[in-house]
């Protein structure tokens, strides 16, 4: 719910569930460069969800990567 100059406007939530390809978990040494590119495909994941949720009035509920 999002409480808009005297009006309140329901909105619906979208969740997604983010995933991590094993390679980026479980190949090669653990280094700063592997480090940012788990983050960064973290990051381009919660982008186009953003991305999805914004043009359809949705809320992006972030629980799955809250826990």
């Amino acid at each position: 719910m999002v409480k808009s100059r005297n009006k309140v406007v329901l909105r619906d939530f979208l969740s997604f569930k983010p995933g991590i390809p094993k390679s980026l978990l479980m190949d090669g040494p653990h280094t700063l460069q592997s480090h940012f590119s788990l983050v960064n495909y973290q990051l381009r994941q919660i982008r186009t969800a953003l991305a999805v949720a914004s043009p359809l009035n949705r809320t992006l509920n972030l629980d799955s990567i809250v826990e």
